[in-house]
């Protein structure tokens, strides 16, 4: 049997058995340790953790460690606090489809009118983002973004779980897309319409 890590032959030098049952020398196993952060260190051959987080709290203190989504997905609190969450986006992705309703003769009118003269063409783009930000709709939705992203981090510490996990989670729930997120649907938008290149 070889080293995982080095490929040499394990009975030459002390080796240690990982979590998941592969060997490597015990010198290996601590330099690819201190190299990767033991805290995140898995296994090269199945990726499965090196340490137990237990271990890695015993070690490390100080790390906060992930609460897996899987772990409190039958938690009734946890639930609720999804499906709330899920009313709160329900709302906010309405209020980017009025906005976005909203926005596009700005954009077409932008589009049409545009100027060759670099300077005009400046103060045209900032009033044409002011005409927007001023927008009732558009002051609603960035309500809404903040109410929705307060009540993300709120879950996230609450059960110290993987943002990115819930996100993942919330979308078996219901019709829940990440990617309708204000600065995907608008900023983005914003941004591109309102681009110029000067050749």
């Amino acid at each position: 049997m070889d080293c995982i890590f080095c490929n040499g032959s394990i009975t030459d030098q002390p080796s240690c058995t990982l979590l998941c049952g592969h060997v490597g020398h015990t010198r290996c196993v601590l330099i690819s340790g201190l190299t990767y952060n033991f805290e995140r260190f898995t296994c090269i051959t199945c990726n499965t953790r090196i340490i137990s987080d237990e271990l890695v709290l015993e070690i490390f203190p100080d790390t906060n460690i992930s609460t897996e989504i899987s772990k409190i997905t039958e938690k009734q609190e946890f639930n609720e606090s999804c499906t709330n969450l899920l009313k709160i986006y329900k709302k906010y992705n309405k209020d980017i489809r009025s906005l976005t309703k909203e926005i596009t003769p700005i954009l077409k009118e932008y589009k049409k009118y545009i100027k060759p003269q670099l300077t005009i063409l400046k103060s045209y783009i900032k009033s044409k983002k002011e005409l927007i930000k001023k927008l009732d709709v558009y002051k609603t939705v960035r309500k809404s973004q903040n109410s929705f992203t307060r009540a993300i981090n709120s879950i996230v510490r609450k059960y110290n779980i993987n943002r990115y996990e819930l996100n993942r989670y919330l979308a078996t729930l219901g019709n829940y897309k990440y990617g309708t997120l204000f600065r995907y649907n608008i900023q983005r938008k914003l941004n591109r319409n309102f681009y110029i290149r000067i050749r």
